[in-house]
């Protein structure tokens, strides 16, 4: 139901049944449960509102990922070890980013937030929501750039 906010990890292994997979991503009902490591660059369909913990983790060829409008939940290392990862765009509607969302992520510059610095800056984000290993990259904002070196 709608009122679910967070799916744990591993939730719903070998639930073949369950799962939809759309270019290359698995999907229990709004929720991103998984993807096929072929992946480069993926577009979450609409109505997602969440991804649960490691859903990309490993996915070395993905290049760049763009979240749906609707997204409020990042859950923890869900893009750890994208080593080929470079850009990210976030939508407005993101409410929680988790902890080492972008763990081993050393290609990542970019990040595009739909929204303001503020808003930002007031997510509730993990301890370590972007780990010590992402140290050179520019969130960008609608009214600006902020640079974390």
């Amino acid at each position: 139901p709608d009122s679910v906010t967070s799916i744990g990890e591993r939730a719903f292994n070998e639930c073949t049944g369950l799962i939809q997979k759309e270019g290359g991503v698995w999907y229990v009902g709004n929720w991103v449960v998984g993807c096929d490591q072929s992946v480069t660059t993926v577009t979450l369909r609409g109505q997602v509102v969440g991804i649960i913990e490691r859903a990309f983790q490993g996915c070395n060829r993905l290049t760049s990922i763009t979240l749906s409008d609707g997204v409020a939940f990042i859950g923890e290392y869900v893009f750890s070890d994208c080593t080929s990862l470079t850009s990210v765009s976030l939508p407005g509607s993101v409410t929680h980013i988790d902890s080492d969302v972008f763990y081993n992520c050393d290609g990542l510059t970019d990040i595009t937030y739909a929204g303001t610095k503020s808003q930002w800056k007031s997510l509730d984000k993990g301890w370590k929501w972007d780990h010590s290993d992402l140290c050179k990259v520019t969130i960008h904002c609608t009214d600006g750039d902020i640079v974390k070196s």
